[in-house]
């Protein structure tokens, strides 16, 4: 608790993970240290979970809210987030995650997993899945010894094809929202994004020659704008990833989730802007 907490740095610190299994309780982990070592596990933790994009007010994503986040995303009539199915978590998760945040160990493979394949069953592709990926990826290759950083925001020098990739997405995804009056029933993304993180290779030839339909109905100067964002992520690429591993997928969700990001706040700045003029 926080008075633990507070305590000196070398006092010594305990922490027992249980869990019931029928008629007796079950030894789920054990990690002792100093205050001051889990003050830095803690610490770390949220670095690499720090993510574009929250929410002001809301809680730090500690492992009740990963967890949580790892369930199956539920919606009213209106197709509006409700909120997790908790019971669509797996109960290995929660001890796995809490593991490897008190230990600083690796984060559960499984996680990994789960974020990247909620995308596909429920299209939910929000900030605590995707800062939990980003997580996934720093600390999981860092703990290999092979360190793969990935920033807090939208990062334009990056080269890599499957980041390179997902900000396309998001490019064409929101050309699509702009081109169209009023609210579109189904974008790209409801469409294609699971196929297109997987195998780009066969989706993004056919949404390229989409676009070009949607920038056609644009006034010339949003469509140069465009023509020149898109110009400038496909100039990093020299060709369309055939197939992209796991991971990667992962990298392609952070991508979008960059450039989604920097995009609306590029229009909530140009609307403030307006409002005080």
């Amino acid at each position: 608790d926080g008075e633990a907490l507070a305590a000196e740095d070398g006092t010594r610190f305990y922490i027992l993970g249980l869990s019931p299994n029928a008629s007796r309780v079950s030894v789920r982990f054990w990690s002792d240290g100093t205050v001051g070592e889990m003050k830095e596990r803690l610490r770390q933790h949220m670095q690499d979970i720090d993510l574009v994009g929250s929410r002001g007010g809301e809680p730090p994503l500690m492992i009740r809210r990963i967890v949580l986040a790892a369930g199956r995303a539920e919606t009213d009539a209106k197709g509006r987030f409700k909120g997790y199915d908790s019971d669509s978590v797996s109960p290995a998760l929660a001890g796995a995650l809490a593991r490897a945040v008190l230990t600083g160990g690796p984060y559960p493979q499984p996680l990994l997993a789960a974020m990247v394949g909620r995308f596909r069953s429920d299209g939910l592709i929000n900030h605590s899945r995707v800062a939990t990926i980003k997580a996934c990826l720093v600390r999981n290759s860092r703990l290999r010894g092979n360190p793969k950083e990935v920033s807090v925001a939208l990062d334009m020098s990056r080269s890599d094809p499957a980041y390179v990739t997902g900000r396309l997405f998001a490019l064409l995804e929101k050309i699509q929202r702009d081109s169209v009056e009023g609210e579109l029933n189904a974008t790209i993304k409801d469409r294609y994004f699971s196929s297109a993180s997987a195998t780009p290779g066969v989706v993004f030839p056919r949404l390229i020659r989409l676009s070009q339909h949607h920038l056609a109905k644009m006034e010339t100067g949003r469509k140069v704008y465009y023509e020149k964002q898109l110009g400038e992520a496909m100039n990093k690429l020299d060709s369309f990833p055939g197939h992209l591993n796991l991971e990667d997928q992962g990298l392609f969700a952070i991508g979008y989730f960059h450039q989604r990001q920097d995009l609306f706040t590029k229009r909530d700045k140009k609307q403030n802007e307006g409002e005080s003029a």
